[in-house]
């Protein structure tokens, strides 16, 4: 049998040591030694069996171990340059069997585990580089089976996780940066199945819900952090589709609509705190759409107009709390347009102002001294006519 591989010279120091050969192999065309390990030569083939070591082609020793009839045994180290450990195995027979570490080139552990069967088996943990634990995972004959934790940078528990045969599957929780729970409730492939519970910090239910393959459907529960009920709405399939109703936390309904596609549509409606009516009108894919009437809270109208493509368009009127007329005028775009009249809350007319994609132009007329007095807009600045005696 040739003992030349890879342009690898193999030198047999054929000295007795215990009966065995010290191997040496050098790196081609140099005489920096690339493995040293104890062997036997038996039927002409060469056995690992003892120590062994292998250097890098810098020179530093890069792995050693202990081999018996070629077979790993024991404890096998991987080394950085400067001769700290970076990876310790434990072997029986050739295979992983016990305890494993990872550790970064400072020394400090990086992973640790423990192997059965050249498998992973039981809880495997990995560090920060301050030192803090990032991460616990359970796994059964090498994959994860079971709970796995998940910490932030400060080593406060982060999330917590179930795992069926490197799926996520079952059990999940996460918590805020605080310790308190946050979520609460299942996945499946990372994503949320069957019930979910949101939490606010001091325990109170912030919303229940429900997940089918992976998409919110069903009813969405929202509650303030007193316990009040705050909203509820419906899903399907991910989208919020038909009734939603606001509440205040005293009990009263803020407003309440429909939505389709996950758009405000139809008529909407919304309320002062003490449940007189504040608004109402549609809205047409989430933008305001036909008449509006804005009330004030003793009922009296304090607005009403037309939106089209959620801008006010046509004609609008703004009322006094008494019911009196203040303004009126077109509306264009969004912006106000044209001639716009506007009253005392008596009633009486008090000025007149032409309006042009929203900004004051040309003249205008005051009620002033018992008249109507026309003025001037020049560049934002009001000028007044004064007719002079002559």
């Amino acid at each position: 049998m040739r003992f030349c591989f890879f342009l690898v010279l193999i030198l047999l120091f054929r000295f007795s040591l215990f009966g065995q050969d010290s191997i040496k192999i050098f790196y081609p065309g140099t005489k920096q030694i690339k493995e040293l390990y104890s062997g036997k030569i038996i039927h002409r083939d060469t056995i690992r069996n003892g120590f062994y070591y292998y250097y890098a082609p810098e020179g530093h020793l890069a792995q050693k171990g202990f081999y018996e009839y070629d077979k790993i045994q024991g404890i096998f180290e991987i080394f950085y340059p400067s001769g700290l450990t970076k990876i310790s195995f434990t072997f029986v027979n050739g295979l992983k069997e016990g305890p494993y570490a990872f550790y970064d080139s400072s020394g400090k552990i990086i992973q640790k585990g423990f192997f059965i069967n050249n498998e992973l088996d039981g809880d495997f943990y990995t560090y920060q580089p301050n030192g803090n634990l990032l991460q616990i995972t359970h796994y059964s004959k090498g994959k994860k089976n079971g709970p796995e934790k998940i910490f932030d940078e400060k080593g406060r528990i982060k999330e917590e996780l179930t795992y069926k045969n490197d799926t996520i599957n079952g059990s999940y929780k996460s918590y805020y940066n605080t310790g308190e729970i946050n979520y609460m409730g299942f996945k499946l492939n990372y994503h949320f199945i069957d019930s979910l519970l949101v939490f606010y910090k001091n325990g109170a239910v912030l919303r229940r819900c429900y997940y089918l393959n992976g998409a919110l459907d069903g009813t969405i529960t929202d509650f303030y952090s007193s316990g009040a009920l705050r909203s509820l709405s419906t899903y399907k399939n991910g989208i919020c589709e038909g009734d939603f109703v606001e509440y205040f936390e005293e009990g009263h309904i803020a407003q309440k609509g429909s939505y389709i596609q996950n758009k405000k549509n139809g008529r909407w409606q919304a309320f002062y705190p003490g449940g007189a009516l504040f608004s109402e009108g549609h809205f047409k894919d989430n933008l305001f759409d036909g008449l509006w009437t804005i009330y004030f809270e003793s009922g009296q109208v304090k607005q009403v107009g037309s939106y089209r493509k959620g801008k006010a368009t046509g004609l609008w009127s703004f009322y006094h709390p008494s019911g009196n007329l203040w303004k009126r005028g077109i509306y264009f775009n969004d912006k106000q347009q044209g001639l716009w009249r506007f009253y005392s809350e008596q009633g009486e007319l008090e000025n007149i102002i032409l309006f042009q994609h929203g900004q004051t132009q040309g003249m205008a007329w005051v009620f002033f001294d018992g008249s109507l007095q026309p003025i001037y807009t020049v560049n934002g600045e009001v000028f007044q006519l004064i007719e002079q005696d002559h």
